[in-house]
């Protein structure tokens, strides 16, 4: 729908275009279908390696595609480069100087490039704070004269603003195409919300949901690694499938996510909310409250991502909300499906598990 008037404009020199779409919406569609409109070189620059493996393994079907990933880089560079066309798949940290150097030879010889910064919210708020090579990537690439493409489904006003700033230093041209800004393609069919110190009946909730589930994988979201262990220790003594990823996980976490494709619970931190295929989420339960918007939006989108149903379950400190009574009826509704479970006399981490405990 919008892929020849996106091409129409990275094809101009200085330009600057960035996308904001829903989480699910298909903005890696999009890049592969601009692949089939001209026949340039670009650029797909990820904040994720799990990511850029990932559409490595979807562009490499249709396209010249080549991956820097620290064996024969510069020889796979000046192949790239060389080609006709093709798209060459980087981690910002893989990017140096010696490549900006040749992208600027090569245009004088009249070759075409276009840059694409997947997932571009992180090359800002992971930039600016512990990955600098993210910012400094954008920073460094905005000065050539390539086009750039920056996708995303969430954009605070602090990174709008930043870039009305810093874009007039290098680009001539930027356009702002807003489809959906903090939005869910597939939004979730409820929400119950718990006041903090109802944390015992938020994990008898979830627990009665892994014993009564008949199909789909439960996703809860935790704050810090040890409890993202808990939760995982508990549920595999039960006799559940479980999987876990945590911050320098999510390589391995493929590769048990291959082996077992429909785990009954993933437990995770905020690592999962970006570039890792999900099987179908039922429900997601959040055991702390998120107060990112930009990481909220992404993770509540792990969600949904087929189009299938989902619930979502928020363990919340802020319980006194404008809306108090919504979030009051959506927790006499929680506790009502506890009491209506028939599991409820063996779920209580604590005191001990009961006939009901393991799963069947």
């Amino acid at each position: 729908m919008w892929e020849s008037e996106i091409n129409n404009i990275i094809q101009r020199k200085n330009s600057f275009l960035l996308l904001t779409a829903p989480v699910a919406w298909g903005k890696t569609q999009l890049v592969l279908k601009l692949l089939k409109l001209s026949s340039i070189h670009y650029l797909y620059i990820s904040p994720l390696r799990a990511l850029a493996e990932e559409f490595y393994q979807k562009a490499q079907e249709s396209y010249p595609s080549f991956m820097l990933n620290g064996v024969d880089d510069r020889a796979l560079w000046k192949k790239f480069v060389n080609n006709n066309r093709g798209i060459l798949i980087l981690t910002a940290e893989r990017f140096s100087l010696n490549y900006w150097y040749d992208l600027l030879i090569a245009e004088k010889k009249n070759k075409k490039f276009c840059i694409i910064f997947d997932e571009f919210h992180l090359f800002y708020h992971w930039g600016e704070s512990f990955r600098p090579k993210l910012w400094q990537c954008f920073i460094d690439l905005s000065q050539t004269n390539f086009p750039i493409l920056a996708l995303t489904a969430t954009v605070n006003l602090e990174l709008e603003v930043f870039c009305k700033k810093l874009l007039p230093i290098g680009i001539e041209s930027a356009f702002f195409l807003n489809i959906g800004n903090h939005q869910l393609l597939y939004p979730p069919r409820k929400k119950y919300f718990f006041p903090k110190w109802s944390s015992g009946l938020f994990f008898k909730l979830l627990n009665a949901k892994l014993i009564l589930k008949k199909e789909g994988t439960i996703l809860c979201f935790c704050k810090y690694r040890r409890q993202v262990d808990q939760i995982y220790k508990i549920y595999k003594n039960k006799g559940f499938e479980v999987l876990s990823c945590k911050g320098g996980e999510v390589l391995p976490f493929i590769v048990n996510l291959s082996e077992n494709p429909r785990p009954d619970l993933i437990v995770a931190t905020s690592t999962l909310s970006h570039g890792v295929n999900l099987p179908p989420i039922t429900a997601i339960f959040f055991a702390y409250a998120e107060n990112d918007q930009d990481f909220w939006t992404q993770m509540v989108g792990r969600g949904g991502r087929r189009g299938e149903s989902y619930d979502l379950y928020l363990l919340d400190k802020s319980f006194l909300h404008p809306q108090i009574h919504h979030r009051l009826l959506s927790f006499v509704h929680a506790v009502i499906l506890i009491l209506t479970s028939g599991v409820v006399d063996s779920i209580d981490f604590f005191l001990g598990q009961s006939r009901h405990a393991n799963k069947s």
